[in-house]
């Protein structure tokens, strides 16, 4: 089952989130990183959960900061160039979901994060 966490966005900054891929007893999940052992991890944004498209694809780093561990970001031109490009303009809170999925090599993706994603027109309404 993945964790949950539901971060806020405020358009016009960027965003990162990093955190450790561990096994159900607090080990790391892959102790000599997960490129190592061929893992691949995506992350995007998306209007709800049954939505096949994502409004926004995240950038991810794996074994960042250490092994066995994953980094998913955008930048503020990343986000304002995705969301343009699908129409979606902000001039209140908006809220989507997120989920970040590990898939190894032969096996089906697994959920690592997920949960909602608002976005603040912050300062650019």
């Amino acid at each position: 089952m993945a964790n949950i966490c539901n971060p806020l966005y405020n358009m016009g900054e960027g965003f990162s989130i990093a955190f450790p891929v561990t096994n159900p007893d607090g080990t790391p999940f892959a102790p000599s990183g997960l490129a190592a052992a061929g893992c691949t991890v995506t992350a995007q944004v998306r209007e709800n959960a049954s939505s096949t498209t994502a409004k926004l694809q995240m950038t991810v780093q794996l074994d960042y900061p250490v092994a066995s561990s994953v980094r998913c970001s955008f930048t503020a031109a990343q986000a304002a160039s995705a969301l343009q490009a699908v129409g979606v303009t902000f001039s209140q809170l908006t809220t989507y979901v997120w989920e970040c999925d590990l898939t190894q090599p032969g096996s089906d993706p697994v959920r690592l994060l997920e949960g909602s994603f608002s976005v603040s027109p912050g300062g650019n309404v």
